[in-house]
């Protein structure tokens, strides 16, 4: 009985043994293919608020390494505003199903314009990674969200939603005290925390009777960290009063309301009025009495002028002449001189030299990007990756431009040893790609009148 127990251990131990062989030369044997996954989702809570900006977050993973950089499409939500993604994006990693996944998080901004549900579509990625002979594609999932209008903010009628909003304002005067046909200006700054600068609202000015108001057309822009990331926006508006009669006026106050995503409710910034004194023109006044004048000449009051005053007299005369016919020739010559060293200063900026300066500056630094260096690829051949940019050049060449990706996003990325890499390889590649210029000239054309050799009437030929 004690040996049939045995033998029986015996074969079930074999067995198992057996099963794991099979199973780790199966694992050896299988070559996973490289993986590329995509997910989208917002950051915050829901519902999304009316007017505010919310971030909806896009995932892009690999198994292996980038060698291009993805290439999401644009995005387009009825009933919102969307805007991105930047060029800027955070390095990520993940582990899924015990595979290591590394990769890129991009961002877009989106501004709810109506209460409702938000549908975001699938958005289709497509990437090419190490090891796969062709790009890859994968789409996000479909997401639906609620943005809402808060109740206080439906009932105050305004669509400004901020964290946090900043007014201020500069009033500038074209002469002071000011009199009538003076103007002033005021500047009016609404910087608001978490909102697209399209949502702020125009400040709310009341006319004032006896000046005469001009509005210039807003300035917008976004508000930026050092990384590119967003913060916020930005308007800028001037009025322009003309003082029409003289008097006392007080430029009226400014009112911003605003709702505040934070504390879930309406707030104001207030700018106060500034109150001035418009005097009327003065009196034009002569320098001397022109009828005193006229009494002493009555009288026959003799003027004597030395000879010395008189010739510098006619010397100034002179020289005020000159200036004032040459006057309209100078300001010619300085506008032309302005013009060309602009003209200059844009086709250096727009040149392949100060691209690769600006490229080689950039992957010089300890933290350098590779912006910089694909500017220069678009610059010097058009090109949008290093792959396609390098591919008429000696396999070297492309290798360093290979290895150097690597190095940047593979599985073990040495940014440092890339960017190294890149730059002593830039040199190389830019007479390379000079090189190539000379040698690939497809636009070149036979001349329109070709010159026929002339030809003696008794040569045979």
């Amino acid at each position: 009985m004690n040996a049939w127990a045995f033998l029986r251990g015996a074969l079930l131990l074999l067995s198992v043994l057996l099963s794991l062989a099979a199973g780790t030369a199966h694992a050896q044997s299988a070559d996973p293919a490289p993986q590329l996954r995509a997910a989208a989702s917002f950051t915050g809570q829901e519902p999304l608020t009316v007017g505010a900006t919310a971030t909806l977050q896009v995932d892009v993973l690999t198994s292996t390494w980038f060698t291009q950089p993805p290439e999401l499409p644009s995005l387009n939500i009825p009933g919102a505003m969307v805007s991105g993604p930047t060029g800027d994006a955070t390095l990520i990693r993940d582990n899924v199903g015990g595979v290591a996944y590394s990769g890129l998080r991009f961002s877009y901004q989106v501004s709810p314009t109506a209460a409702g549900a938000l549908r975001v579509p699938p958005l289709t990625v497509r990437a090419q990674v190490g090891q796969a002979s062709a790009p890859l594609s994968t789409s996000t999932q479909a997401l639906i969200v609620q943005a809402a209008t808060p109740p206080g903010m439906a009932a105050s009628g305004h669509g400004l939603a901020a964290s946090s909003v900043q007014v201020s304002q500069q009033i500038q005067f074209s002469a002071q005290p000011p009199a009538v046909g003076d103007h002033i200006r005021r500047t009016i700054t609404v910087q608001a925390q978490g909102a697209q600068a399209m949502l702020i609202p125009p400040p709310d000015s009341a006319p004032v009777p006896g000046l005469k108001a001009y509005s210039s057309e807003p300035e917008l822009s976004p508000l930026s960290d050092s990384r590119g990331g967003f913060l916020g926006g930005q308007r800028v508006d001037r009025i322009d009063y003309v003082v029409e009669r003289a008097g006392a006026f007080a430029l009226p106050e400014v009112e911003v309301r605003w709702w505040n995503v934070t504390t879930k409710r309406e707030e104001r910034a207030v700018l106060p009025a500034q109150p001035f004194d418009a005097h009327a023109g003065a009196a034009y006044q002569a320098p001397f009495s022109v009828q005193q004048d006229l009494r002493d000449l009555g009288r026959q009051v003799q003027v004597r002028i030395p000879g010395g005053w008189l010739a510098l007299a006619a010397a100034a005369a002179a020289a005020g002449l000159a200036w004032w016919l040459g006057m309209p020739w100078c300001r010619r010559a300085g506008r032309w001189l302005r013009a060309t060293i602009r003209s200059t200063r844009r086709r250096w900026q727009a040149s392949e030299a100060c691209a690769a300066l600006a490229a080689r500056r950039e992957l010089a630094r300890p933290s350098g990007r590779l912006d910089a260096l694909y500017r220069w690829l678009r610059v010097s051949r058009h090109r949008t990756t290093v792959s396609g940019a390098t591919a008429d050049l000696p396999a070297e060449l492309r290798a360093a431009g290979a290895g150097a990706l690597r190095d940047c996003y593979g599985r073990a990325p040495d940014a440092a040893r890339g960017l190294q890499t890149l730059r002593r390889a830039l040199p190389a590649w830019r007479r390379g790609f000079r090189a190539a210029g000379r040698r690939a000239d497809p636009y070149r054309l036979l001349p329109l009148n070709p010159r026929v050799p002339d030809h003696n009437p008794g040569d045979p030929s």
